[in-house]
């Protein structure tokens, strides 16, 4: 037989041993929890034939249904969300929300909230509960894989590592999900290994029988040394892998490059996957993870004399609700033992008028008469009326105390259940509902802890399911949906590119980049946080209406009626760019205001240039004003030269300090220079510089990004004029 089929049979053999007890334990809790009038699964059989053979009646007045739904509902409205928190290695918050909007989308893919209910449903009727993360293709024609939660109907269909000593059971070397198939199923799906059971005589193996075949999923982990390595580059993160899973010419590069990598020795944890059907494996693999991706719900947990126990919920209530049913039913037997008669009459006081008092109780009358003597002359008793029947004073207490012990041992009481209670004040009302929520908190820890595992192996796993270059799917708390780019290669763990409008046109996420921090984030719901968001919004343009044009898209965003997400898109169009963060930054917001301030400054200078070519004569006052009019001009070519709106503001402070400096000539050919160099690498950056310089050019000529050629020009020190060149449509207009 197969190594791994003989291996896989004596570890399920072990946890079978070892589960055994709770195992059939759940089965009764679960059918308890369930029972009702039909099923009786709260009497115990003979007890419930027996009232039956006598017309007794056996009610089942199931309220333990209701305590557990009170708690299963509470953990589906409250269930926690996966919550990634950067803790080194290049991690980022912005790369932490990622991670957190790829596990909602996840969520969202698979539909994991019926896996979480079904896993909390389990554990609070039966004891415990699965949940299980499986990869998938993303479609049928395609090679990209993706990772799902599935929910697990029935968790005795599952086996973990039963030595495994983690609460949330990460530590497991070995697991089952497994369930028996017919054998005419088995003949039908898979012929050939059909024919070999028959032909070797495994058909009445413990996997193969005449009526079921086994078929398992069967979970390993293997422990393989390996050599960790990290390498530090010049720019960006550390980067660490495994030798194992490196290129060898990128191991041989670092190995010659000690100054920047090192090395150790370690154990690397893999799991194999194998899938069984009978006594023959017809499928095996690597999951890509270090965790056996099967997550358990477990609430209570005990060992007692060396015996795994995990109870549920129904397991206290049990007693107290057998007694409400037994009382329930004296009750009513104790009511129907009584008679219904209503009238106690002698013979003779009725005789001849038996229908009128056989009438008296479907029909009105005036009056009824009897018999008052008979032939003797002696007088005749008249009918009495018999008290009508009573319930029966011990069944009720009996009931009473029943529904007092099962809130005493659920610690589930009237307010927790809906029912009115002595409680009036808001504060009395809400203690009692907290003394409630802490007996059983400890369904919610337990939901948030499976969560919280969820949470890692997502995290372990999609750094190797997602391939470089491919665009997954992120969903954001709020519902609105994202495209990343994954890039295994990029220097930061997150990364978004921009426009020069400011407008995101990629957003660049490296898996591979930072440690991460998982806790379970237990609260109310996503619809429970908008309802509150909302009227908090509301509360807040109230007080201060001036904000409507900021955040109004906000509130309907939060809103939940017809057109609130058009309205919201209508009003984000109207908000101002700065608050969205896509605005000039603050410095350039500084630069902007001193750029007006001159404005003005220059206005009042032009007026007094054309106050002084009235005034001033003579040489020295046309001079003045040739500076004033070059001054004016050159503020002129920095406004139209396309330059940047901080570069313009930072040249024109620095004319108007050269200016009050007098040295204006000298702020001219300064700026003249600065601003042909500005814009020959802007325009460079957009078209490039052409290569080659024409023969016979003079000293000092000067090509243009555009294509044109300038020289010195001899009249005027320090510019430029162009030389067109003959036979070009600007012939003439150098």
């Amino acid at each position: 037989m197969n190594e791994i089929i003989k291996e896989a049979k004596e570890r399920w053999n072990l946890c079978n041993d070892a589960e055994n007890q709770f195992r059939s334990r759940f089965k009764e809790d679960y059918k308890f929890a369930h029972g009702d009038a039909d099923n009786g699964f709260q009497w115990d059989q003979k007890d419930r034939m027996s009232r039956q053979i006598d017309r007794k009646p056996a009610l089942t007045i199931n309220k333990t249904r209701q305590h557990n739904l009170n708690i299963i509902n509470d953990a589906t409205q409250n269930k926690p969300g996966i919550k990634y928190m950067p803790s080194g290695g290049g991690a980022s918050f912005e790369s932490a929300q990622v991670w957190m909007a790829l596990a909602r989308r996840i969520e969202a893919n698979s539909s994991a909230g019926d896996a979480y209910t079904t896993g909390i449903d389990r554990m609070v009727q039966g004891g415990f509960g699965y949940a299980r993360v499986v990869t998938d293709y993303v479609a049928s024609d395609s090679f990209e894989q993706q990772l799902l939660i599935k929910r697990v109907p029935d968790p005795l269909k599952v086996f973990l590592d039963p030595d495994a000593q983690e609460r949330d059971k990460s530590d497991s070397n070995y697991g089952f999900v497994f369930e028996d198939m017919h054998r005419q199923e088995f003949n039908r799906k898979y012929p050939e290994l059909a024919r070999q059971a028959q032909v070797g005589g495994l058909q009445n193996s413990s996997w193969i029988s005449d009526k079921l075949v086994r078929k398992a999923e069967y979970f390993r982990a293997v422990e393989t040394k390996d050599i960790l390595w990290q390498y530090f580059p010049e720019d960006g993160p550390p980067f660490t892998g495994y030798e194992s899973e490196l290129a060898a010419d990128v191991v041989a590069q670092w190995k010659k490059d000690p100054l920047r990598a090192r090395k150790r020795k370690t154990t690397r944890r893999v799991i194999e996957w194998y899938y069984i059907v009978g006594d023959y494996v017809v499928d095996e693999n690597i999951w890509p993870g270090s965790i056996i991706p099967i997550i358990p719900f477990i609430a209570e947990e005990v060992v007692i004399d060396g015996k795994i126990d995990r109870k549920s919920h129904t397991r206290a209530l049990k007693d107290p609700q057998r007694m409400y049913n037994w009382w329930s039913s004296a009750g009513i037997e104790y009511g129907a033992l009584q008679t219904k008669v209503p009238w106690l009459a002698a013979a003779e006081a009725i005789e001849g008028r038996e229908q009128d008092w056989a009438t008296a109780n479907v029909q009105t009358k005036s009056v009824l008469t009897y018999n008052a003597y008979n032939e003797e002359g002696e007088p005749i008793p008249p009918p009495q009326r018999i008290e009508p029947p009573v319930a029966a004073p011990v069944a009720l207490t009996g009931m009473e105390v029943a529904s007092r012990e099962m809130a005493m041992v659920s610690g589930q009481y009237e307010a927790q259940m809906g029912a009115p209670s002595n409680e009036r004040s808001g504060k009395a009302i809400n203690e009692r509902q907290r003394m409630g929520d802490r007996s059983t908190y400890h369904y919610i820890d337990a939901t948030a802890v499976a969560i919280r595992l969820i949470g890692r192996i997502i995290l372990d796993t999609a750094r190797k399911i997602y391939q470089p270059g491919q665009i997954i799917q992120i969903l954001a708390e709020d519902g609105e949906t994202q495209e990343v780019r994954i890039d295994p290669e990029a220097q930061q763990a997150f990364k978004i590119e921009q426009d020069e409008n400011n407008e995101i046109v990629a957003r660049i996420f490296n898996p591979n980049i930072g440690q991460y921090d998982v806790i379970a984030d237990v609260g109310p719901g996503y619809a429970t946080r908008r309802e509150e968001t909302f009227n908090a919004l509301v509360l807040l343009l109230t007080q201060a209406p001036q904000l409507a044009n900021v955040i109004g898209d906000l509130l309907f965003r939060a809103g939940d009626f017809m057109y609130s997400d058009e309205a919201a898109q209508r009003l984000r169009r109207m908000v101002p760019r700065e608050a969205l963060g896509k605005g000039p930054s603050q410095q350039e917001q500084m630069l902007m205001m001193q750029l007006e301030q001159l404005k003005g400054l220059i206005a009042k200078l032009q007026q007094e240039n054309a106050e002084a070519k009235v005034k001033l004569k003579g040489r020295d006052e046309k001079r003045d004003i040739d500076i004033y009019n070059a001054f004016t001009n050159r503020f002129k070519v920095i406004q139209d030269g396309g330059l940047a709106e901080q570069d313009r503001a930072m040249a024109t402070v620095q004319l108007m300090r050269d200016l009050m400096n007098d040295s204006l000539e000298a702020s001219q050919t300064s700026i003249d220079k600065k601003l042909e160099q500005q814009l020959v690498e802007m325009e460079q950056a957009e078209s490039g510089m052409p290569a080659g310089m024409p023969a016979g050019m003079p000293e000092g000529a000067k090509q243009a990004p555009d294509g044109h050629h300038y020289v010195p020009d001899p009249l005027r020190p320090g510019k430029f004029m162009k030389v067109v060149q003959e036979g070009s449509e600007n012939a003439g207009q150098g």
